[in-house]
C-alpha cells in the first residue's frame, strides 16, 4: 500500500513501533534498535525515507538505533521490491517480567489504549482481501470518513509508541499484564495472556469503534465476526490493573496524550468457558457487510479470506512420540470445529504402541491395524 500511495516513512515508523510496543508486553524497557532492509535494486530517495522513520520512531521510544543492514539481491527480489526486518533488544529485571499471571484477581480492570488507526497486521489482511476481491487500494483511499479524514490518511498513520505512556507505570509496579493487540484482533491476544483460572469480559459500549472499521465493514466486505477476530476495531493496547487504583491510572494515560477508557473485567473462569467473553460486540460497528451472513476463517499460511463451508482443510503428517499425548491433543484440535483449524491428520508416524493405537482408534473412531 506505501509503495501505491509511495510514502515510505510509516513503514520504518511502524517497524519500530510493533517492536518497542511487544518489549513492553515483557515489561521490558527497549535499550536499542537494528534493522535490515532487502531490495532488488537499492533506490536511495525510498531508502532513506524509511530510514528517517526509523529514526524519528526510535528517538520517540528512547530507544538507540545503533546499526542495520542493506542488502541487494537482484536474483530473490523484483527491481522495485524491498524487504524490512527489524530487531529490539529490552531489558528488565527478571523477577518483574510480565504477564505476572499470579497476581491477576477477581475484578481487575482492563484499561483500553485507543486507536483511530489499523495496525500492520490488519493492514495486510485488508490488502490480501482486496488483492482476492479483484480490487484495488486506489478504489477506497480518496473516501472520507466521518472524522474528514481520507481512508489513505487513516491507513498510512503511524502506529502509536507506547513508551512514554506505559513503561513509568510497569517501573511503578502497577501493570500486571500488557496486551500488545498487534497480530490480529483483541480475542487472540487477550486469552493468551490470562491465567486458566480468569476471563476478561470486554464491553463494546466502553470504546467507540473508529469509523474506518465502520468503513471496512460496510464497503469491503468484512463480516462483523472476522472484524473482531481479524483487526484491533480501535483497542490498541490493554493494561491489566487494580481496580482500587484503576481510575488514578486511566488519568495518568490521558495526561500523557493517549486516549484511554475502561473496557473490561477481570472475572473467574469456568474449564468450559472461553478466556475472552465481549459484550454488546456489535454495538459501535455500524456498517453491514455484504458478507454479513457468511463466517470467514483465515488461512495462517497466506491470510486468504474464504467461507467457512469451503474452507478446505490440508493433510498432514505428525510425527508422534511414545506417549502420544500431543497427538490426541492435536486430533481433537483438528476435529473441533469452533476451532476452525487449517489441518487434518491423516498420517501417523513413529513407535506407534498399543496405548497410541488406543488413542486414534478412541479420538477418530478407525481401528488400527
Amino acid at each position: 500500500i506505501a509503495q501505491e500511495c509511495q510514502k515510505y516513512e510509516v513503514i520504518g515508523s511502524d517497524l519500530v513501533a510493533n517492536a518497542v510496543n511487544e518489549l513492553l508486553c515483557y515489561g521490558a524497557e527497549p535499550l536499542f534498535f537494528l534493522d535490515t532492509y532487502t531490495c532488488g535494486k537499492l533506490k536511495v530517495e525510498i531508502a532513506a525515507e524509511v530510514i528517517k522513520g526509523i529514526s524519528k520512531a526510535c528517538k520517540k521510544a528512547k530507544c538507540a538505533l545503533i546499526g542495520g543492514e542493506t542488502a541487494e539481491m537482484p536474483g530473490m527480489y523484483f527491481e522495485s521490491d524491498f524487504d524490512l526486518t527489524s530487531f529490539a533488544r529490552g531489558a528488565v529485571e527478571r523477577w518483574k517480567l510480565l504477564p505476572q499471571k499470579e497476581d491477576i484477581s477477581d475484578g481487575d480492570v482492563a484499561i483500553g489504549l485507543l486507536t483511530s488507526s489499523l495496525n500492520s497486521v490488519g493492514i495486510k489482511i485488508l490488502r490480501k482481501f482486496l488483492s482476492n476481491e479483484n480490487l484495488t487500494f486506489k478504489n477506497l483511499s480518496s473516501a472520507v470518513l466521518d472524522d474528514n479524514c481520507s481512508f489513505e490518511e487513516i491507513i498510512l498513520s503511524p502506529q502509536d509508541i507506547y513508551v512514554d505512556t506505559v513503561l513509568p507505570l510497569i517501573k511503578r509496579g502497577v501493570v500486571k499484564a500488557v496486551i500488545y493487540v498487534s497480530n490480529g484482533g483483541i480475542i487472540e491476544h487477550a486469552k493468551k495472556t490470562l491465567p486458566d483460572a480468569y476471563k476478561i469480559i470486554l464491553d463494546g459500549k466502553k470504546w467507540t469503534i473508529p469509523p474506518v472499521f465502520d468503513f471496512i465493514a460496510e464497503h469491503v466486505g468484512f463480516s462483523k465476526d472476522a472484524m473482531l477476530r481479524d483487526f484491533n476495531c480501535g483497542v490498541d493496547m490493554i493494561l491489566i490493573v487494580d481496580k482500587h487504583i484503576s481510575e488514578d491510572i486511566l488519568n495518568d494515560i490521558k495526561c500523557s496524550g493517549k486516549m484511554a477508557s475502561s473496557i473490561g473485567v477481570i472475572k473467574p473462569r469456568d474449564n468450559n468457558e472461553p478466556h475472552v467473553e465481549l459484550i454488546n460486540a456489535f454495538h459501535n460497528l455500524k456498517g453491514k457487510s455484504k458478507h454479513a451472513e457468511t463466517q470467514y476463517t483465515s488461512d495462517v499460511a497466506c491470510r486468504k479470506f474464504v467461507p467457512k463451508n469451503e474452507y478446505i482443510k490440508r493433510e498432514v503428517a505428525v510425527f508422534t512420540s511414545d506417549k502420544g499425548t500431543t497427538l490426541k491433543a492435536l486430533i481433537e484440535y483438528s476435529q473441533n470445529e469452533q476451532n476452525l483449524s487449517t489441518f487434518r491428520v491423516v498420517l501417523v508416524v513413529g513407535p506407534i504402541t498399543n496405548e497410541t493405537k488406543q488413542i486414534i482408534s478412541t479420538t477418530t473412531g478407525t481401528s488400527i491395524e
